[in-house]
């Protein structure tokens, strides 16, 4: 089980509090059939979830998918993560970046009207420097929980994509992206919209890993 806490601003949070959060808000938004669209997010309401949120914009319909392209990411996403993603496209920024595996949830949640949440866990596979001797960037891990919405401006086509991102391991994230690193997805669920999945039944599968 994946149910980690840490400290922010004076309260204890868990990673798996702060998705369900951030999924209730946005199950609240929908109407019937209809996705809520970016107008519909109100930020001063979702203060405290602000750091572990980002949005992407979602483009055409091309033979490989849905141009993606971020927009925005919280402070804690580029903390933990140790780069800036505003304006990056799904996959393909970097030469080390995963494209499709790690990618594909925001195409999936675009394309198929899905809400997804899955774990992600990334440890470097071949150390930044060639001495034996441990040195910074070795140990480089990384583990988070994510979570992709989709939001609509027509109540249909999705347009965008509301994201949350919550790591209970991060450790010199920086130089997974400088060298070579494995993926693994330790869970994913896949919630078509509309769905009747309830929050607490969501919360107790968030945290199960394969």
């Amino acid at each position: 089980m994946l149910l980690t806490s840490f400290y922010m601003g004076g309260n204890i949070l868990d990673q798996n509090k702060i998705i369900t959060q951030v999924f209730t808000y946005w199950r609240s938004m929908c109407m019937e059939d209809r996705l809520p669209s970016r107008a519909d997010i109100i930020p001063a309401d979702i203060k405290e979830l602000l750091p572990f949120l980002l949005l992407a914009d979602v483009g055409k319909l091309t033979a490989t998918g849905a141009e993606i392209n971020l927009r925005l990411t919280g402070t804690h996403i580029d903390r933990v993560l140790e780069v800036d993603l505003t304006g990056c496209p799904i996959g393909g920024f970097d030469r080390n970046w995963l494209d499709f595996v790690i990618g594909r949830d925001f195409l999936e949640a675009a394309e198929q009207r899905s809400a997804i949440m899955s774990i992600h866990e990334l440890r470097l596979t071949e150390k930044p420097y060639p001495k034996a001797i441990m040195r910074p960037g070795d140990k480089a891990h990384l583990r988070y929980q994510r979570l992709i919405l989709p939001l609509s401006t027509d109540g249909q086509r999705v347009d965008m994509l509301l994201g949350a991102l919550v790591a209970d391991i991060h450790v010199d994230a920086t130089y997974l992206w400088r060298n070579q690193y494995s993926f693994k997805e330790l869970s994913k669920q896949r919630l078509p919209v509309p769905h009747s999945l309830s929050c607490p039944q969501l919360q107790e599968r968030a945290v199960k890993a394969v």
